[in-house]
């Protein structure tokens, strides 16, 4: 897919304004296997950004609300890398999520644990991704 083929919805003229240069900047970290893009808005929620992914489909959105506007230009950026790794790590991270609905019964302890340490663990090999393609980045 092609970065120029991205849908836009409902996103306000201002947010487009500051995510739209910041993904053609890093619109090569979007995986092969996605087909449709689309970026939301949410108003006011909480989360400044999240994505959501369906590989079997092959379509990503990512959602905005107002308060993405509130990072200064640079957490924008990193804000935006998180989440486009996300969209890299998805396979894997529905495949542990089977695996773990389809061995572990809900309401359990074990449950539990088990979804807190694989979003433990999917948050810090973003986080340290993130870290190395601003290395990258800034690098001569």
């Amino acid at each position: 897919m092609r970065f120029d083929e991205i849908e836009w919805v409902e996103v306000p003229s201002e947010i487009r304004g500051a995510v739209e240069p910041i993904l053609a900047r890093f619109w090569p970290m979007v995986p092969t296997w996605v087909q449709e893009f689309h970026v939301r808005y949410l108003g006011g929620e909480d989360n400044r950004a999240s994505i959501t992914a369906n590989y079997p489909n092959r379509w990503v959105s990512l959602r905005l609300s107002g308060h993405f506007l509130d990072q200064i230009p640079k957490e924008r950026e990193d804000t935006i890398v998180h989440e486009l790794i996300h969209v890299c790590l998805w396979p894997l991270s529905a495949v542990v999520d089977r695996i773990v609905e389809e061995m572990i019964t809900d309401g359990t302890p074990g449950k539990t644990l088990v979804d807190k340490l694989a979003v433990d663990a999917l948050e810090s090999a973003t986080e340290d991704m993130a870290r190395g393609i601003w290395r990258l980045v800034a690098s001569p």
